[in-house]
Parts: structure tokens; sequence; C-alpha cells
């Protein structure tokens, strides 16, 4: 037996542990780390758990919940007959100077704990001091404690009572905004790893939620000045504190939130989440505090293709603010244009009648007829830029007609769609004189609709 001087007794055991003449360090460290499986699934748990692999655990099909059912697969010592002792007894026997003792002590006592068994085993652990001893007991807790995060993740997923939380006590909250569904729980648990405190605990108050929501907001800013990308999970996190605030919400916040919300990978996200009713919901509900960035969360939603974009147009409509804010009020009626229904034209009527300038624009403008040059010959007439303008109306009655079904391009021949906005809004400009045209347009609409118009 070799006899080394113990801060190098762990080296020694890789010796012990090897068969070959050849020994090296590299091969020793190799015969005991990757020949154990305790080990390797140690190191392998170290970082944090990979929730969207506990997620599809969870989510297969034909997987029960044993705990909720009151039994479990896998007995606690105490069922076995192991107390304290023998733990105690089997933890010893890591610091054995043979690896099969070694091996044999981790397998046995891995095979007969649970995830009722790591208090016990935490204490021991706090007693160790051999780093092998540790690094195999550790990597047994760890194991554990994945088992016990998937039976509890897949008994939350299954839970039909949404006030059982299986200790993800923040779904409380959560799920006042996110709705109760199955895809707002898996939602919701995306932000166990980067949040797991948004997840263990229950944002109970607005303040809690408007200073939870500033640490994310530091964390997003300090991403944006050292050019790192925010991940998904903080831009999740962001948007469930800023709902939670409620009517603590603050304009200091709409900046971030736009640009959050907007660019990759958060943005991508909205596009490509399955089932994504759920961030459709807190979305809307972040969309109705917005005051100074009404305009661009209307773009937002527009560009993301979410249909609630339709109820924050309809919701400015009524507001002062659609008076004086002429791009949130094309941006609304433009909303209206793509995502409006019928029942929406109570919404639009009103505006029929403001003649206000929301659009300015130019247009080169030729002549109908020749003109005369300095010889006295026909010439082509050359041309002039005009000042055209969109009034208040021209939006308001081209989406009143689309909501109606009527022929769009009757009424705008100059009409030009576009992949977002449903039109391109100079398309429907006017001459500045041309409110005679303006008026007789309105008429004509209302006389051929006069029997299904609701105004």
């Amino acid at each position: 037996m070799m006899t080394v001087c113990k801060p190098y007794r762990f080296v020694a055991r890789f010796y012990n542990a090897s068969s070959s003449s050849n020994w090296t360090f590299s091969s020793a460290w190799n015969s005991v780390l990757w020949t154990s499986a305790l080990v390797r699934t140690y190191f392998a748990k170290f970082s944090a758990v990979p929730v969207m692999l506990v997620l599809a655990i969870a989510s297969a099909s034909g997987q029960g919940s044993d705990l909720a059912a009151g039994k479990s697969d896998v007995p606690s010592a105490a069922k076995l007959g192991l107390q304290r002792d023998q733990i105690k007894e089997l933890v010893a026997q890591f610091g054995s100077d043979v690896f099969q003792v070694r091996e044999s002590a981790t397998e046995k006592l891995a095979s007969e704990l649970s995830e009722l068994d790591l208090p016990i085993l935490k204490e021991i652990l706090a007693e160790q001091q051999d780093l092998e001893t540790r690094v195999r007991l550790s990597g047994i807790i760890s194991k554990l404690k994945q088992d016990r995060l998937q039976t509890q993740v897949r008994d939350f997923l299954r839970a039909r009572d949404t006030r059982q939380t299986y200790g993800f006590d923040g779904w409380l909250s959560f799920s006042k905004y996110s709705g109760n569904s199955r895809n707002a729980k898996l939602l919701f648990l995306r932000l166990l790893d980067r949040f797991p405190e948004l997840v263990e605990k229950e944002l109970e108050s607005k303040q809690q939620a408007i200073e939870m929501g500033r640490v994310v907001g530091t964390r997003l800013n300090e991403n944006n000045l050292t050019g790192r990308s925010a991940e998904i999970e903080d831009g999740l996190a962001l948007l469930y504190c800023m709902n939670a605030s409620e009517d603590l919400f603050s304009k200091e916040f709409e900046p971030l939130c736009l640009f959050t919300f907007r660019t990759a990978p958060f943005g991508s996200f909205i596009l490509e989440s399955q089932g994504r009713k759920p961030l459709e919901l807190m979305l809307l509900a972040w969309g109705m505090k917005t005051v100074d960035s009404r305009r661009g969360c209307l773009q937002l939603f527009i560009e993301k293709e979410l249909p609630q974009v339709r109820e924050l147009a309809v919701d400015f409509l009524q507001t002062k603010s659609a008076k004086v804010d002429d791009d949130a009020y094309l941006m609304s009626l433009q909303a209206l244009y793509r995502f409006g229904t019928r029942d929406d034209l109570k919404h639009v009527i009103p505006w029929l009648d403001d003649d206000s300038v929301c659009f300015e624009t130019q247009r080169i403008v030729y002549p109908d007829k020749p003109v005369l040059g300095p010889d006295g010959s026909l010439q082509p007439p050359n041309p002039t830029i005009e000042p055209y303008t969109v009034q208040r109306r021209d939006a308001a009655l081209l989406t009143a007609i689309r909501l109606a079904g009527d022929d769009q391009l009757a009424f705008f021949p100059m009409l030009v769609p576009h992949f977002l906005r449903g039109y391109q809004t100079q398309s429907i400009a006017l001459p500045v004189n041309a409110n005679d045209e303006r008026r007789k347009r309105i008429e004509s609409w209302r006389q051929s609709t006069s029997n299904d118009n609701p105004s």
C-alpha cells in the first residue's frame, strides 16, 4: 500500500483504482470520476437544473404522480430501516482506500434513499472534510433534489386546483395575469432557473412587485450597456413584475419594457411561443397601462400579430390623447383595420366628423394639359410638388368601410396595401383643399350603408 500524506490521499486513491501498470494522473482521474455514475451525476447537476428537461419529463404521457396518490416507488430510509447511524456508516465507506468499497457504498446509499432523507444527508455533508466523500455525497444529494423537483413539477402541472402550488407559491400571483391553463403554468416555470425567488414566493404587494421590477430592470440595463444579450426569462420576469405592480406602474419603465419586448430574444419568443395565449394576456395587461409609449405598444402588437391589439386600439380611441397623438391615432385605426370586427364600427363612426390633420405628405403632380412654350408650341407640363394630407376622418372612413365589408377601392382608388399595418397611410392622402371631396365621399358611403350602418 502506498503511503502518502493527508493532502494527497485523494490522489493516492486514483492510484489504487488503476489496474494498469502505465499509471498516470489522468487515467486514474478518469477511472474514478467517470466510472462512478454518482460522481458524474454530481458534476452534471452542479449547475442549475435545466427546467425544460424537467418540463419534458413532467409532460410525458402516462406519468402519474405517486406523491399525489399518497405513495412512492422510491422508499425512504425509514421504510427500509436505514437509520442515521447506518447512513453514516455507508458514508464513512466513501473514505475507504479500496475503490470497490467506495463504489458499492455509493450505489447502495443512492438506491435506498429518497428525497425524504435530504435533511439527514445535508447534516452529514456538513460534517465531512474528505474531498471524495463530499463529492460522492453531494452527487447523491443533487440527484435526490432533481428527483424531488421533477415530482414537484409533475404534480404542479397535473393539479386541477389552482390553489395547489406544490411549493411554487409565485403561481398565486402570476396566474392572476396569465390565467390558469397548463400553458400558463409552463410559461411560469420558465422563471425557475433564472428567477427562483419569483417562482417560490408570491408577490404579495404592488410595492414588492415594483422593487423586484427594478432589480430585473437593472440587470437588463447592465446587459444593454455591456453588449450582452438579455434572456427570454428576463423579459418574462419584467412583464410579470409590471403586471403585478398594477396601478403603481410607473412611466419610467415604459422605454425599457418596450425595448425588451420588441427586440430579440423576447420579441422572437412572442412569435415562436407555442400556446402563447397566457403571454398575450400578460402583454395586454401591460399595454393598457402604457401612457407615453402607447404608439410603440400598438406597433409591437401589430408586428407580433397579437389580436389583443384590438382592445388596445379601442381603449385609446376613447381617450383625450386620440385627438392630439396623431401617430397613435393612425396606429389604432390600422390595428382595427387588420384585427377589428363589425362590432367595432361604433368606435370608428364618431371620428367621421373630425377634420383635423393627422398626417402630412407631398406628391409630384403632373398637370392634365400641355402648356405653351416660349415659342408658342405645346410642351409637356412641368410637374409640381403639392402638399397632401390625411385627416382623421379619412383614416376612420377607410377603417369603417373595411369593417362593414364594403368595397374599399371604390372610395380609395389609390389604396396601397401594407403587410403589417394593412395599408400605407400616404396612399389615402388627398390635396389640402379637397374638403368637399372628403365630405361627398363620406356621405356617399353613409347612403350606401344606410340600412346596416349602426350610426
